[in-house]
């Protein structure tokens, strides 16, 4: 669960409480149906962008 620690380390770095709400703002799940009918994939999607990009740096 990597992802939720990255979260927590943002959130950290901001200053700013890591609550449920705040995490479901900045992401999305995503579920993925198998062919059997079964319960598929799920997956994040980033939604808010947290940080700008330095295009110069690139």
């Amino acid at each position: 669960m990597a992802f939720l620690r990255a979260f927590e380390l943002v959130c950290q770095y901001l200053e700013v409480e890591p609550i449920v709400p705040l995490f479901f703002r900045i992401f999305k799940l995503q579920r993925q149906p198998s062919k059997d009918g079964r319960h598929g994939w799920v997956s994040l999607k980033q939604q808010v962008k947290l940080f700008k990009m330095f295009v110069d740096s690139v």
